[in-house]
């Protein structure tokens, strides 16, 4: 009977109370709700690409294909290894169409290997076909995929294995046959370019040739096999119409050891030449062009 006359004096009391109990009720509901949701992990999805990539569009037979894999997405990727098998899914066009090859190497080359291979985000990797000789081992067209775990997309590159060059190919320039310039004792500057005759100790006079390779703005060669002897020249003439400089660069393979200089062409100067003095095969491309490349092969 007290209780509910206080009750009834002073009404306002039991509501603050009451107010306050459901506040704190509140706040207690909400700091646990917090906590079951702080512990949710959330995942965004994965933006980017996977480009594979190989140094040049023809290769010989025999030569060591590399390849290289750039993850442009914002995380690390995966990529099986399947060792001793090949590295990435190889094919080649046969009858129209692309059949897939296999080749396996000595299961020693898979002992120091991850079975999973992981590339982190904007990185890149280069690995080669060096231990899957036999991959490569015939002319034709060739198409390499990359499988990437959880990646739908199949990145891939095609390429072109061609024989090596018979060691008595002959080159022709614009006459249709390859030219020749006896030796002498004498060195002439024409335009910039050096022209080097060599005499031999006897006197007699020896026939050397001069191979002619033409080349455009966009550093596309009408040759892509050349076969010479140590001595013979090679003239690079620039065909019209003349843009920005044409620098053709000569790159050592198949262990060939020698250096040649490189060659430039522009709008003054339409031709130049380089004297080969030692055998050995190098690869020729045009810098800065995105045109085609080719091998030059020089016997003894």
């Amino acid at each position: 009977m007290s209780r509910e006359l206080r009750h009834s004096a002073n009404p306002w009391r039991m509501r603050i109370i009451w107010a306050i109990s459901f506040v704190v009720l509140v706040v207690l509901l909400l700091f646990a709700f917090y906590r079951v949701f702080d512990r949710i992990q959330t995942y965004s999805l994965p933006n980017g690409s996977v480009e594979l990539s190989v140094p040049y569009s023809k290769y010989l037979v025999g030569e060591t294909i590399t390849f290289t894999v750039k993850n442009n997405f914002n995380s690390s990727i995966q990529v099986s290894n399947g060792c001793p098998g090949e590295p990435l899914s190889v094919f080649r066009y046969e009858k129209h169409k692309w059949v897939q090859i296999h080749d396996k190497t000595n299961i020693k080359n898979c002992a120091d290997q991850e079975r999973t291979v992981t590339i982190p985000a904007n990185q890149s990797m280069t690995a080669s076909f060096k231990n899957w000789p036999h991959l490569f081992n015939k002319a034709g067209k060739y198409r390499i995929v990359m499988r990437v775990d959880f990646y739908n997309s199949l990145p891939y590159q095609d390429f072109e294995v061609i024989n090596k060059p018979k060691a008595y190919a002959a080159v022709h320039s614009g006459s249709g046959q390859p030219s020749t310039s006896t030796k002498s004792s004498t060195s002439t500057q024409q335009n910039g370019v050096s022209e080097h005759e060599d005499a031999n100790e006897g006197g007699s006079a020896t026939q050397n040739k001069v191979y002619t390779l033409y080349v455009n703005s966009s550093g596309n060669y009408n040759l892509t096999s050349i076969s010479m002897h140590v001595g013979d020249t090679l003239k690079i003439v620039y065909q019209s119409p003349y843009h920005d400089e044409v620098r053709t660069r000569f790159t050592p393979i198949n262990g060939t050891s020698a250096s040649v200089s490189s060659v430039t062409v522009d709008e003054e100067r339409h031709s130049g030449t380089r004297i080969f003095t030692s055998a050995g095969t190098w690869r020729y491309k045009a810098d800065d062009h995105s045109g085609n490349s080719g091998v030059v092969t020089v016997s003894k």
